[in-house]
């Protein structure tokens, strides 16, 4: 599915006319990096909110970067290999943040985001968002077309398990976004 910018997504994101873009994505690498690392100095496992997005049982390629708290320019590059695939924009990041943080505050069985659990965990809230930026039908075999190096076996079933955390509120206030949209601009 085709959407977004189009061909300027096809070049790296570091050009001046996509500033806001990388932008957000670096600010995003380390709010996900802060967390995997909170997760870690707790030594928290991952809990049944998260089972379905643990990477030691659903891999989403072969790299093992889920045994290690990641860097926040591993982050990076995961979010970059998304979003330019997806030919997404800032808005789908920051909704993507705003939904994971949801489910990251799911009761009783909140999302936890670990060094297993991010890379899925952040796939699924990008896919959900973006599904509510372009509101029209995506199915998530578009999603495979476009980013054929990752195993999404489990993704139809991580997208439900996502939702159901979110308890399927997709809602995005303007008040909510620019809040989110500034404090990563800043």
């Amino acid at each position: 599915a085709s959407r977004g910018l189009g061909d300027v997504y096809k070049r790296q994101i570091t050009t001046m006319e996509n500033a806001d873009v990388d932008a957000t994505i670096a600010a995003l690498a380390a709010v996900i990096r802060a967390y995997t690392r909170e997760a870690s100095r707790k030594q928290r496992l991952v809990q049944d909110g998260g089972a379905l997005f643990d990477e030691e049982a659903h891999p989403l390629d072969s790299s093992g970067i889920w045994k290690l708290v990641p860097r926040a320019s591993a982050v990076e590059d995961f979010l970059r290999t998304v979003v330019i695939a997806l030919e997404l924009d800032e808005s789908s990041v920051v909704i993507g943040l705003i939904l994971l943080e949801r489910a990251m505050s799911a009761s009783p069985s909140p999302l936890i985001l670990s060094a297993r659990t991010w890379r899925p965990a952040i796939l699924m809230a990008i896919v959900v968002a973006s599904k509510v930026v372009y509101d029209e039908k995506v199915f998530l075999a578009d999603y495979r077309e476009q980013l054929p190096r990752y195993c999404l076996k489990h993704a139809p079933q991580q997208e439900l398990a996502f939702l159901t955390l979110l308890g399927y509120n997709t809602t995005v206030r303007r008040g909510e976004y620019a809040r989110y949209y500034y404090a990563l601009e800043d």
